[in-house]
């Protein structure tokens, strides 16, 4: 276990973020499905989403000696991890905002530095999920229970190797969300073997938290005979979420 420290990201740098989200909302309309829109630490990118099935990881370059809040190797990582591909969106100055570098979407290979058109490489093709974006999806599901409940989610990060999952607060005060996922066949995860070390590192802020088991499937598995086993989860698919809801670590 090790702590991940964060700089806030300055006002600057989130006048520029906010005109790349909307730059690129109006680009994409309704076929993004944006997975990070915004900017709570930790942060590996600052924005991403999915369209269709290709999921697009984006950092970005603030011109004028704005800093960024998170590293481009983390970024890097984690993409890999995610098996995002890995774009860069320069930002330039225009009076009291900012403006993409670049026209069309304004986004370059992170590595060759080439334009990306996102529309023109979705395609038809099954792409598995990598265990990110399983663990992004659980996430999901449970922060909707928490949220649905009328509490309120301070933060959360989908990183399967970074605890806790969520941060949220309800009447009594602050809580945190140990989040573990997984695939069908599988039907409940089990809690860590550290849990009690990632209980104590949160303590000063609260005592109170909670376990969530999140496993998915593929929608077609319901309808599925025996003979085919488990579908693999195919990104852009339809997916089925077992959760049985947060359960008290104390």
């Amino acid at each position: 276990m090790y702590e991940v420290s964060q700089a806030p990201a300055d006002a600057r740098f989130h006048a520029a973020w906010q005109a790349a989200g909307q730059h690129l909302q109006r680009l994409g309309g309704d076929g993004i499905s944006w997975l990070r829109a915004d900017l709570n630490p930790p942060l590996a990118e600052h924005l991403s989403f999915r369209l269709g099935n290709q999921l697009i990881f984006v950092y970005l370059q603030v011109a004028g000696g704005v800093q960024s809040p998170s590293s481009k190797q983390l970024f890097l990582t984690a993409c890999k991890e995610a098996t995002a591909l890995a774009a860069v969106m320069p930002m330039e100055p225009v009076g009291r905002t900012f403006q993409p570098a670049y026209g069309g979407w304004g986004l370059r290979d992170a590595l060759t530095q080439a334009a990306i058109d996102p529309p023109s490489l979705v395609s038809d093709a099954k792409i598995e999920m990598s265990d990110w974006e399983v663990h992004d999806f659980a996430i999901q599901i449970v922060t909707s229970q928490i949220e649905s409940a009328g509490n309120t989610v301070l933060s959360k990060q989908p990183s399967p190797h970074i605890d806790p999952s969520i941060w949220f607060k309800d009447r009594q005060g602050p809580a945190f969300v140990v989040v573990r996922s997984g695939r069908f066949p599988l039907s409940d995860m089990p809690k860590p073997d550290n849990i009690s070390e990632i209980a104590a590192s949160c303590a000063r802020l609260s005592r109170r938290g909670f376990f969530a088991s999140v496993t998915a499937a593929n929608a077609e598995q319901q309808t599925a005979s025996s003979s085919r086993g488990s579908i693999p989860l195919f990104r852009g698919h339809g997916l089925i979420a077992r959760f049985a809801g947060l359960e008290p670590l104390q």
